[in-house]
């Protein structure tokens, strides 16, 4: 989620071609996105694993998904496949907490439904 909001913020992704995100428990949300997994598990392109104890899951590429990446990735602007490879290192590289508190400092209007705060 927090990988797609950025991707939409800062990877030059047209208004009309990103997600709609809004504040939410904990920051951008886009409702949006869970439908598209939705359908994306449905044509078998995504693979979903529940986390024992958490309130997340999981989600991977199955190997149709990874024909349909690639395929999709290169047909791509290079600057676009780019931009989402770094917001998708970034995204990686932290902790949750950590990536909610980077989002918060950059997106502040993001935080105010926020369960967490970071003052």
């Amino acid at each position: 989620m927090k990988g797609m909001f950025i991707f939409s913020q800062e990877g030059g992704v047209k208004r009309e071609e990103s997600y709609e995100f809004e504040a939410y428990s904990y920051g951008p949300c886009s409702f949006a996105i869970y439908r598209d997994l939705e359908r994306l598990l449905e044509e078998g392109v995504i693979a979903v694993t529940p986390m024992p104890g958490q309130n997340w899951s999981l989600y991977t590429c199955s190997a149709a998904g990874q024909l349909r990446a690639d395929d999709l990735l290169s047909k791509s602007r290079a600057g676009s496949v780019a931009k989402l490879r770094e917001s998708s290192d970034f995204v990686l590289s932290r902790s949750f907490l950590s990536l909610l508190r980077d989002v918060y400092q950059r997106y502040p209007q993001y935080a105010r439904n926020s369960v967490l705060s970071f003052r």
